[in-house]
């Protein structure tokens, strides 16, 4: 799943990697299905197809969630849409079971669902900014790609 929703890949790219707030339906499936939770950071997908701009009119129009302007898109006609090649980092955390800490009613709590979506947030934020920091490069198509924990 993908907490932040549409919202999530319509950022502009002065935004790439500040996670929004997370919507709490992860949260509510974990603890009434008793499922863990396994955090993940993608790093590479936000310079992919990095928007400059959002045209909301025109989205609005089309019913999109969001009209992207990119450095080739619309210029280029439909070869713009094209995906640069990026170089991808795909992280995996320590899976959270919060179905051991709350029972199965918490997930009618909304405030108690608000403070877990946050937690997992916060956890993926940190994770994201870490992988950030240890990426050697954006673009290319050899290099690292997948991490499992600290092992590379």
């Amino acid at each position: 799943m993908f907490p932040e929703g549409a919202k999530g890949t319509g950022k502009l790219y002065s935004h790439r990697y500040r996670l929004l707030p997370f919507n709490v339906g992860f949260i509510e499936l974990s603890l009434t299905y008793k499922a863990p939770i396994v955090p993940v950071a993608v790093i590479g997908g936000e310079e992919q197809a990095p928007m400059l701009y959002d045209i909301r009119p025109i989205a609005r129009a089309l019913r999109f969630p969001y009209f992207p302007v990119t450095p080739f898109f619309p210029l280029l006609g439909p070869l713009g849409a094209v995906p640069l090649p990026v170089k991808y980092h795909i992280y995996y955390g320590t899976p959270l079971h919060f179905h051991k800490e709350y029972p199965r009613e918490a997930a009618n709590d909304p405030e108690t669902v608000r403070m877990l979506a946050d937690k997992v947030q916060m956890i993926i934020q940190g994770m994201t900014d870490d992988g950030l920091k240890k990426r050697d490069g954006v673009f290319g198509l050899i290099g690292r790609g997948v991490s499992f924990g600290d092992v590379e």
